[in-house]
């Protein structure tokens, strides 16, 4: 666990950070805390794809602490990359929230979010036969994801088969709370959050690596104006 100094302390003092590990097995959780959302490295985290309503097409986005350019680097064979597209990025302020207590910089309100990453692949440059995409994002600047892939997206037709698994009310799993470390604790099977029974389910689906998509139809966080809900939801999404 990560925690940084939020008490007061002489002007020209530099911050500084602690770092510790909690085994959580031997530990009696007796008072609720929250630590803040330490701040995003510039590595790409939370990557994740989208349709984008032509098979051709694919959305790549992620999110980092850097601003730098926004690459995607993309090929048919994970040791050969040897296509690139870029794209853009945009991130938001306490200022642009509509009300507390998402608009109140505090660690359980607005939270810097790091930049949202956006881009979008034409797949057509890559053989007919490939079926396979794989991928990494990020800049030489900022670092880059590793080799990561998705499977490309089929022509509509009348033949066409798509498998997907659809959700929703996801929730978040925030671990062993007061209410539920017994079983978080004891068992590690998806008591200790909303969203860990979901998750879990879809991964022991035995059709998992048929699965052409996921539609998520809405709830995902119940942040409800708490920016560390909100990346933790974007985490285990």
């Amino acid at each position: 666990i990560n925690a940084e100094y939020m008490g007061s302390q002489p002007a020209d003092a530099s911050p500084f950070s602690v770092t510790f590990a909690v085994d959580v097995t031997k530990v009696r959780i007796t008072s609720r805390f929250v630590l803040s959302v330490p701040v995003l490295s510039t590595v790409p985290t939370q990557i994740r794809i989208s349709l984008s309503g032509q098979t051709d097409k694919m959305i790549v986005m992620w999110t980092s602490g850097s601003n730098a350019a926004s690459t995607v680097e993309f090929g048919s064979d994970p040791s050969d990359l040897p296509f690139s597209a870029s794209g853009s990025s945009t991130t938001y302020s306490a200022s642009d929230m509509c009300a507390a207590p998402a608009n109140i910089s505090a660690q359980q309100a607005w939270i810097d979010p790091g930049y949202h990453h956006r881009v979008v692949l034409d797949l057509s440059a890559l053989p007919p036969s490939s079926s396979q995409v794989w991928y990494r994002v990020g800049s030489d600047a900022a670092g880059w994801s590793e080799i990561v892939s998705f499977k490309r997206p089929l022509p509509p037709g009348p033949r066409t088969k798509t498998r997907f698994v659809a959700f929703g009310d996801m929730g978040i799993d925030q671990g062993p709370t007061l209410d539920n470390v017994a079983r978080w604790r004891d068992k590690r099977d998806g008591d200790g959050g909303a969203s860990a029974p979901s998750i879990l389910r879809i991964l022991a689906l035995p059709t998992l690596p048929f699965l052409d998509a996921v539609l998520h139809f809405g709830d995902v966080s119940y942040a409800r104006g708490t920016g560390s809900i909100m990346y933790m939801k974007r985490s285990q999404m």
